[in-house]
């Protein structure tokens, strides 16, 4: 008895030391390896520790019911997965790598790997009987090539990306790790990194969402960069125009609105022509932009039910003159711009195409707390998101105003805007489906 408790203890005791072993010497986690130019990630993090139902809603269209009972009897094997790509998100086939965290359960998850891999070389790459499988999920594949190292699984459809994410990255972007560990959520999380092109203003948006009721729960932030923020954070000590926020408008505020200027006319909103046209059609006019917008007096309103936008001004004498100047042309006529001497405000109307589409004018106003740093604030109605889809037609408006049921509430403070959202599980998978559809046979 003495000599079985003794081996007992003995195995217990080498379980332990190759537990931590494991842990410390070879277990990696996927954001090791998560490089400096990687763009998107999409994190389905704690899948063991989840009510399966949750992830079955979604599964449902994409997979066969056997398929998605057999993957809730083996959800305990799965800790996280990060599937990442190098390529922005407008372009239509993406090339990505999934890395798979099986957690303690590495061992017996790398026993059952060659019943869907086989060994080329030195890569795996699933099986031929796999194929169909495959192109259900992701219909411009055919394969996909595999390996493991640290603790984990690298799965791709492109050989150069799974060598790539193989090797652990020495260079860290460790803003961005930050904003991955903040971000986590109890269904998916999408980061998107673009701190390495700073004319758009902004590092990193992320998207978190949980599922409720077959209702998903949204969360958007958008990270600017340190050259916005450094001046967003100065805000007017009066806010004039707050009291005019409606149901469906957007509040800017800042102290100098010509800081805007690198943002709006940088190389990717203005190619080398257009910067060239516009510069001679400023200079011939004898218009200074910069100027004129530092004459903003830190508030401007969007103010979609109404079809307008309201600027505060500091000088009038200044606007009046830029108007009379550019009066002559037909599109800004009285109709359009009126100038409030008293209160020193411009009105742009029918600007926003409400009276061309027939939409009706709302004048719902509403009462909203204005945080003393806060920059920004947006309330959208879903039918007004409808409406504007109309006016501006796009295929990322066409898919907001499908998805998104309830009102969306938009907040900038502290450098982040963040904006609410809440969608319809049945929504989603239409989209989706339909993107699929769209992007079958382009490569």
């Amino acid at each position: 008895m003495l000599k079985k408790m003794k081996k007992l203890v003995v195995s217990i005791v080498l379980l332990v030391i190759v537990f931590v072993g494991y842990r410390i010497h070879i277990k990696k986690s996927p954001i090791d390896f998560i490089k400096n130019d990687t763009k998107s990630i999409i994190i389905l993090d704690k899948i063991s520790n989840k009510n399966f139902k949750e992830l079955e809603l979604i599964l449902c269209d994409f997979m066969k019911k056997e398929d998605i009972e057999k993957l809730g009897k083996n959800k305990k094997y799965v800790s996280e997965v990060y599937i990442i790509s190098d390529d922005e998100l407008y372009n239509h086939a993406i090339d990505f790598v999934a890395i798979v965290d099986t957690g303690m359960y590495y061992y017996p998850a790398l026993s059952q790997w060659k019943s869907y891999f086989t060994k080329i070389d030195d890569i795996y790459k699933t099986k031929e009987k796999y194929k169909e499988e495959i192109k259900n999920i992701f219909p411009n594949v055919d394969v996909l090539y595999a390996d493991y190292k640290g603790g984990l699984f690298f799965v791709s459809n492109k050989i150069e990306y799974l060598k790539k994410y193989l090797e652990e990255s020495e260079e860290k972007n460790k803003n961005l790790e930050t904003i991955i560990k903040e971000s986590k959520s109890n269904l998916y999380t999408f980061v998107y990194n673009n701190s390495n092109t700073k004319e758009f203003g902004m590092d990193f948006v992320t998207l978190t969402a949980s599922l409720k009721d077959k209702e998903i729960f949204q969360n958007i932030k958008i990270y600017l960069n340190e050259m916005i923020y450094s001046f967003l954070d100065y805000q007017p000590d009066k806010r004039r125009l707050k009291d005019d926020i409606t149901n469906d408008s957007i509040y800017i505020s800042m102290e100098d609105f010509s800081k805007l200027e690198k943002i709006i006319f940088n190389q990717y909103n203005f190619n080398r022509t257009m910067s060239s046209l516009f510069s001679l059609t400023t200079a011939f006019l004898g218009i200074n932009v910069k100027d004129e917008m530092k004459n903003i007096d830190g508030e401007v309103l969007i103010d979609f039910n109404n079809d307008k936008i309201i600027i505060a001004l500091k000088d009038v004498e200044r606007i009046k003159k830029l108007y009379g100047t550019l009066g002559k042309f037909a599109f800004l006529s009285n109709d359009v711009v009126e100038i409030d001497v008293d209160k020193k405000l411009l009105t742009l109307h029918s600007m926003l195409g409400s009276k061309k589409h027939n939409i009706p004018n709302k004048n719902e106003k509403k009462k909203v707390y204005i945080r003393k740093e806060q920059f920004l604030y947006g309330h959208i109605t879903p039918s007004r998101m409808d409406e504007i889809s109309k006016i501006n037609p796009s295929d990322m408006l066409d898919l907001e105003k499908n998805l998104i049921k309830k009102d969306i509430v938009i907040k900038g403070v502290d450098g982040v805007i963040e904006i609410e959202t809440i969608i319809t599980k049945e929504d989603l998978l239409i989209h989706i489906n339909n993107y699929r559809e769209k992007i079958k046979g382009k490569k």
